[in-house]
């Protein structure tokens, strides 16, 4: 359900439908949380260890649902801005930041020069 609602909100005619389509999204995400922390109890009793990968998986990422559910409900619902640390930008890596796209590129190191003459020597390059 969530990629083709995720297209559906990329393509939304306008931002009552988009509202619209996050809220059903949310609640379909919230459904999901809740049976994965209904089922983690059932699954203590299971012992092996694809059981117990199973159970660090649940432990791991359900605080992280938690916290993209939040975010979108501060930031799509009520239209709260929210600082980039504050940001969950991937669950499979939840130390990513995000990259800014307002800032200039930095210059690193220094651009060399080359040249094929009879000197053989070079000189660095002039910063633009």
């Amino acid at each position: 359900m969530a990629r083709p609602q995720a297209r559906a909100i990329d393509y939304s005619p306008g931002p009552d439908k988009e509202r619209q389509l996050h809220r059903e999204l949310i609640a379909a995400a919230q459904t999901t949380r809740a049976e994965r922390q209904a089922a983690a109890p059932a699954r203590v009793a299971i012992a092996g260890t694809a059981a117990e990968r199973w159970r660090a998986a649940v432990d791991h990422y359900l605080p992280l649902i938690a916290r993209v559910i939040a975010q979108s409900e501060r930031r799509v619902l009520s239209g709260q801005a929210l600082p980039a640390s504050e940001k969950l930008v991937s669950l499979s890596e939840p130390h990513a930041d995000i990259i800014r796209k307002s800032l200039p590129p930095r210059r690193r190191g220094a651009a060399v020069r080359f040249s094929t003459d009879t000197s053989s020597t070079w000189s660095p390059a002039r910063a633009a």
